[in-house]
């Protein structure tokens, strides 16, 4: 099939797209930290930044660790997604 895409679910990056412009930051990542375990919170930036990777754009996207450890890991892996995230919608919106 020419042409064919994947499409790559996840509830943490479908709630912080349908979340995203309409409720704080802060209040977002605080749910996120809340809801979701290590592993939730690890698989969806994976997907994040396997989905950026075959975008194949000659913009260049912030060095983001595929692993976090030691204290923070939540906090860190939110922030991480978030970035991404961001710098994903801003590429997609210029």
């Amino acid at each position: 099939m020419a042409g064919a895409t994947s499409l790559s679910l996840c509830n943490v990056l479908c709630f912080l797209v349908n979340k995203a412009g309409s409720t704080p930051v802060k209040m977002i990542k605080s749910a996120l930290i809340d809801f979701y375990n290590a592993e939730d919170l690890s698989a969806a930036k994976k997907i994040l930044m396997d989905d950026i990777a075959m975008l194949k754009t000659s913009v260049k996207f912030p060095h983001i660790p595929q692993r976090r450890d030691g204290d923070n890991k939540l906090s860190r892996e939110v922030d991480d997604i978030f970035t991404l995230y961001i710098c994903a919608w801003m590429r997609i919106n210029s």
